[in-house]
C-alpha cells in the first residue's frame, strides 16, 4: 500500500477486508477522490466494487434516478440530494456499504443563501 494512503483509509480498508463487507461511492464534489484512495488500498478488489462521479445535476438524475424537483428546490449539494444520490446507487452498485457525498469544498456560499458545506450520507443495511 502507498505511503500516501491515510491511517484512516488504510484501517477501513482493513476492516472491510476482515469482515468481508463491500464498499461504492457516489461522489458529487470530491468526483472519485474518495474512491480513488481506497482504491490504492491492498486487497481493495476484495471491499470496493467502484464508485460513481456525479458532480452535474444531469448525472444525479440520469444514472442515480434523483428528481430533479428535489435538486431544484434543495439544490444537487443539499443533504437532502446526498441522501437520495446515495439510495440511487443502490441500483448501480449492490454493496453492503454505499456513501454518498455532496457539497462545496471551496467554501463559497450558494446563490439560495444556504450555508456551504460538505454532506455525508452513509447506507449499512
Amino acid at each position: 500500500m502507498s505511503e500516501k494512503i491515510s491511517a484512516y483509509v488504510r484501517t477501513c480498508a482493513d476492516l472491510l477486508t476482515a469482515k468481508r463487507l463491500t464498499l461504492a461511492f457516489a461522489e458529487s464534489a470530491t468526483c472519485g477522490r474518495i474512491a480513488a484512495e481506497f482504491s490504492m488500498a491492498t486487497d481493495a478488489g476484495k471491499f470496493l466494487l467502484g464508485g460513481l462521479g456525479c458532480y452535474n445535476a444531469y448525472i444525479k438524475e440520469k444514472l442515480l434516478d434523483v428528481d430533479p424537483l428535489l435538486i431544484k428546490y434543495f439544490t444537487p449539494e443539499s443533504p437532502e440530494v446526498t441522501f437520495a444520490i446515495t439510495q440511487g446507487l443502490d441500483k448501480l452498485f449492490h454493496a453492503d456499504i454505499l456513501i454518498g457525498c455532496t457539497g462545496h469544498l471551496s467554501g463559497r456560499q450558494r446563490d439560495k443563501g444556504q450555508a456551504s458545506g460538505y454532506h455525508v450520507h452513509s447506507r449499512y443495511p
